[in-house]
């Protein structure tokens, strides 16, 4: 089994560099890790930038036009790796005491205030435009559905037959959108862009046209984040849940003994956490965030357009 994070922080790393570049401090960020890092990332960018306002940003991550053309950025380039002469701001040796954006903050030795948590995304306006021309035969609430994470652990996967239960009785309230291929049983108000499984900026696009996010914490949460949608969010027991937590949100956890417990191999006792997240409760949980939808902006859902 995998051990918990030590208790441990890292020396505070400065990442500037007085060499200059236009006569400018540089700073070099690598960031190999996934779209949820990357994004867990922008917010320390920004306390960057206001620190230093002249600095030239260069960034190495997995997916560069994602942030390349944000204020933040002077250079986003492509690497899954460490780069030379760069600052990698690994947050699993730190405690676990804050969301993790403010630890990557203080990894790259800049505060992040509570209030300034969340990321940012480069949404691709044309992409955007076409998700919302082909959803608009479709009635609202359009509600994101993210199934499964990738795959580096099956622990912060909901059971199958959850998600089954759960969307049989949802999708006869809601337009359920997912990034997958139909199947033989898919509902007719169930829009499927498969497309978006390979293309990040199709993902985001598509979010950001959705009226609400469901599913664990990943990578399209926190674009749900950047795009300010309100989410229902199935944490379980894996992590500790105020590590993502993010304004508007509503998380669904499990208390058990062993949790959090940052497992990679299989869960010893079934994924016990997630088990006991009832299908019935994230139904209700999601109706309430769309009745909170619908008051707040005058809307009258589940009707065609």
């Amino acid at each position: 089994m995998t051990q918990r994070p030590t208790d441990q922080h890292p020396t505070d790393q400065s990442p500037t560099d007085q060499r200059p570049t236009d006569q400018r401090p540089t700073v070099r960020i690598s960031q190999p890790g996934g779209l949820g890092d990357l994004l867990l990332m922008t917010p320390a960018l920004r306390a960057l930038r206001r620190q230093q306002p002249d600095l030239h940003l260069t960034v190495y991550i997995r997916f560069p036009d994602l942030v390349g053309a944000l204020p933040t950025v002077d250079v986003a380039l492509f690497s899954d790796r460490h780069e030379p002469d760069s600052v990698y701001p690994d947050y699993m040796p730190c405690r676990k005491d804050r969301h993790l954006a403010a630890i990557i903050g203080r990894c790259l030795g800049v505060e992040i205030e509570p209030a300034d948590l969340r990321p940012e995304a480069q949404v691709d306006a044309a992409l955007r435009s076409e998700y919302a021309a082909r959803l608009s035969a479709y009635p609202r609430p359009w509600v994101f559905v993210q199934r499964r994470i990738g795959g580096f652990t099956d622990n912060k996967n909901w059971p199958e037959p959850h998600w089954q239960a759960l969307l049989g009785a949802l999708g006869a309230q809601v337009t359920l959108v997912e990034c997958a291929a139909p199947a033989a049983d898919t509902q007719s108000r169930h829009f499927m862009a498969p497309e978006c499984q390979a293309d990040v900026a199709r993902l985001t696009a598509l979010i950001d046209v959705c009226d609400l996010f469901l599913g664990p914490v990943s990578g399209p949460l926190h674009l749900a984040a950047a795009c300010h949608k309100p989410a229902v969010v199935i944490v379980g027991g894996f992590e500790e849940p105020w590590l993502t937590a993010y304004p508007g949100h509503v998380q669904l956890t499990a208390e058990l003994p062993c949790a959090p417990c940052w497992v990679l191999e299989p869960c010893p006792i079934g994924k016990r956490c997630l088990q006991q997240t009832a299908p019935q409760a994230v139904l209700a949980a999601v109706m309430a965030q769309v009745h909170r939808l619908e008051g707040e902006t005058g809307i009258q859902f589940w009707s065609q357009p």
